[in-house]
């Protein structure tokens, strides 16, 4: 008998195709309006709103294709992949996860606010995730 984390492990693969055309759909209907404000280079609140959803899928979209095969490989039994694949997620996370989450933030938050406020906030979260990361290696 599978345990609840065993069939939630084989929903959550059977999810990420599916996660993965939905993000590239997304980033075909809405990320040539996205490209056109930057090359404009004056982008209304609508498309940093826009620019934002694009890049947070695209996160998606890379996150969920990586560790698809992570997974992947981890069910077929392949342990030489499926170790590689895992242990190198960190760049893969670093990438989609942190620096896409990041940047669509970062575009959300301009949609709304002026640029003074934005480097504000930025600047206080950079400061709490670099104390918090030199913890983790002081403590190490």
């Amino acid at each position: 008998m599978s345990t609840p984390r065993e069939i939630f492990e084989i929903i959550s693969l059977g999810l990420t195709p599916v996660v993965v055309m939905l993000s590239g759909a997304v980033l075909l209907l809405w990320g040539g309006r996205a490209i056109q404000g930057l090359r404009r280079g004056k982008m209304s609140e609508l498309e940093w709103l826009i620019l934002g959803i694009s890049i947070s899928f695209l996160g998606k979209f890379g996150d969920n294709i990586w560790w698809g095969i992570a997974w992947h490989f981890a069910h077929a039994g392949d342990i030489a992949n499926r170790d590689w694949w895992f242990s190198n997620g960190v760049f893969s996370n670093s990438v989609f996860r942190q620096g896409c989450g990041i940047l669509a933030a970062i575009c959300h938050l301009q949609a709304g606010l002026v640029t003074k406020k934005l480097f504000g906030i930025i600047s206080i979260c950079a400061c709490i995730g670099i104390v918090y990361a030199l913890s983790l290696a002081i403590s190490s």
